[in-house]
């Protein structure tokens, strides 16, 4: 388009009256002489001082490279013939104050004979017009890339209810696709939606406004849904959600079935303290009994874990912590009977696994019972520690005797008895000693040393030779029966089994005592013929107090088999009993030569 020079000059005055209101820079340049003018202004976007020469090759070195081909690309279009001579771009350039954004209009001024004779123009810094369009940006995927990865479902929808955003969540549980229903009537997309608890709950937000949270049944899929909606600034919704039918089924089903439980509770109300706790230990059911028992209302536990309303348990090593997490894991009943300190009580459990996944616990208070016990070993304690005194004055006095001369065989053979009944006294305090140490506390003490077995056992069962000559054939086979073990406790092992072969077995048959090696263990049998241990005796046989029928006459405490049983236990080892008429009863013992770790006691 040509121009003459007056028209030129009018719209850069114009130009120039427009800069000075709005405060822009300007620049002109003469593309026939390249001639660069800027003015102060636009020299100071660039931080340059108004004196600063600038042609068009220094200010394309101050444009930012990455944008600089761009501007270059621009300018020349302006240039052109036959373009329409605007020019306008933004682009960053280089400042002492750093990388700033600059927007640049222009037009180019073509002579008569269509080429280009003034390139005008101005400058702006945009710098936080930019900032803050790029910010909006950023903040507008950030939304778009949460909303598409989000767990919750989420739609939108303008005043007219017509759906403008549905996120891949709610593309999945809802059974739509985006692409189809963005742009389309709410009702027309869900058309059973119309009426429903849903639709007034948001009318009810647009109208109020504020954004509501709430849950709904939504009847047409009978599904449930927790639903926050938030109003827009266009008169629309915002929706998130997400499906809670499951969660809604469980509470239901959980609440069924603590009216099944309240239901039985009636019936178990006056049996033992009973209460029922579900796969996670919170109460569920809690009978009159169990109040009492547990001195806890029934509102302060429902609901809550049992190992808050029963703090002392929470320990990995409680009892109760232990045993119920057996019963929930293993899905096995199991019966026990435990201390809790902060009430001072002993209570019987029996804890059965659920059909839920749960624990029924029924509870007897047993404190009484275990107190009148305690008592009693106390006293079994005491009486046999305050017998040895005495008895061992009788069996000095009858040991000094039997090695007098001259004493009378008739007194003799009383003195005799009088040692033997000793002897047999001294057994029974023992017994009474150990049986007291293994059940009270403290466990039964060992002093291991390096002791020869086979030794110990010769020593031992030739004590017998005296009252049962020839009854007793001992056979130690080839081998080392060498271990640390208490060499005491194990004799008090020898004697006891030995002598039990002897008064229940045949009078005729001999008791075998066998001793051999069997890899890391040496293993000791004591084999006697004669009436076989009854079958239903014979799960009991190592029980304390227990009597063995056909004893000739002899009576005992009914404690040797028992003390016999925690010695071998107490040096980690095992027994076990065998019986039957055709091969008579046989103990073997089992003992290892050393433990893996220090072990100075068995504790019952």
């Amino acid at each position: 388009m040509a121009r003459d020079g007056d028209a030129i000059e009018q719209d850069r005055e114009r130009l120039r009256l427009a800069v000075e209101a709005t405060g822009l820079g300007t620049w002109d340049y003469d593309p026939r002489t390249g001639q660069l003018t800027w003015d102060a202004r636009a020299k100071a976007l660039f931080g340059l001082p108004p004196d600063t020469p600038m042609g068009l090759e220094d200010f394309l070195r101050r444009v930012y490279p990455e944008d600089r081909v761009k501007t270059q690309a621009a300018i020349r279009q302006a240039l052109r013939p036959e373009g329409d001579g605007h020019y306008s771009l933004e682009y960053r350039i280089s400042t002492p104050r750093g990388v700033r954004w600059v927007a640049a209009n222009g037009r180019t001024f073509f002579d008569g004979e269509g080429r280009p004779a003034r390139f005008l123009g101005t400058l702006v810094d945009v710098t936080e017009r930019v900032r803050n369009r790029d910010e909006a940006a950023r903040a507008q995927l950030h939304r778009a890339r949460l909303l598409e990865n989000m767990s919750d479902g989420y739609y939108a929808f303008d005043r007219e209810w017509r759906l403008t955003d549905v996120n891949p969540r709610a593309e999945q549980v809802l059974g739509v696709r985006r692409e189809r229903s963005v742009g389309r009537f709410f009702h027309e997309v869900f058309p059973e939606s119309h009426e429903t608890e849903l639709e007034r709950h948001f009318r009810r937000v647009i109208d109020a406004g504020a954004p509501d949270s709430f849950e709904t049944l939504y009847v047409p899929w009978n599904r449930w849904f927790e639903v926050r909606a938030h109003p827009t600034e266009d008169g629309g919704l915002s929706v998130f959600f997400h499906d809670i039918t499951e969660r809604k089924r469980e509470a239901a089903e959980r609440e069924r079935m603590l009216r099944e439980h309240e239901r039985a509770v009636e019936v178990l109300e006056h049996g033992d303290a009973m209460f029922v706790l579900d796969r996670d230990f919170r109460f569920v059911l809690v009978n009159e009994n169990q109040q009492r028992l547990s001195r806890t209302r029934r509102e302060e536990t429902l609901g809550r874990l049992f190992w808050e309303v029963f703090p002392d348990s929470a320990n990995p090593d409680s009892p109760f912590w232990v045993e119920y997490h057996r019963v929930v894991e293993e899905r096995v009943s199991v019966r026990f009977d435990a201390y809790y300190a902060p009430l001072d009580q002993w209570t019987s459990i029996s804890a059965y696994p659920t059909r839920e996944g749960g624990v029924a616990v029924f509870a007897r208070d047993v404190t009484e019972q275990k107190r009148v016990e305690q008592f009693q070993d106390r006293l079994l304690g005491i009486v046999g520690h305050d017998l040895r005194n005495p008895l061992s004055n009788i069996s000095l006095t009858a040991q000094l005797l039997l090695r007098r001369e001259g004493v009378p065989e008739s007194v003799m053979e009383g003195v005799r008895r009088i040692s033997t009944s000793g002897d047999r006294m001294a057994r029974m305090i023992n017994d009474l000693l150990d049986f007291t140490r293994a059940s009270v506390g403290g466990g039964i003490p060992l002093e291991r040393r390096s002791t020869d077995l086979c030794a110990l056992v010769q020593d031992t069962v030739a004590e017998f030779e005296l009252t049962y000559p020839g009854r007793v054939a001992l056979s130690c086979a080839r081998g080392t029966h060498a271990g640390d073990w208490d060499p005491d406790r194990l004799a008090q092992v020898v004697s006891n089994l030995v002598g039990n072969a002897l008064v229940h077995g045949d009078v005729v048959a001999p008791v075998r005592v066998e001793l051999r090696e069997d890899g890391p263990d040496v293993v000791l049998t004591v084999h006697n013929r004669g009436t076989p241990v009854p079958a239903e005796l014979l799960p009991h046989i190592f029980d304390p107090f227990k009597q063995a029928p056909g004893n000739g006459g002899r009576r005992g405490l009914g404690l040797g088999l028992y003390i016999v049983q925690q010695l071998v236990l107490a040096h980690g080892g095992s027994i076990t009993v065998r019986s039957s008429s055709t091969h008579g009863t046989e103990f073997s013992v089992r003992l290892p030569r050393a433990l893996a770790m220090e072990d100075c006691a068995y504790p019952g």
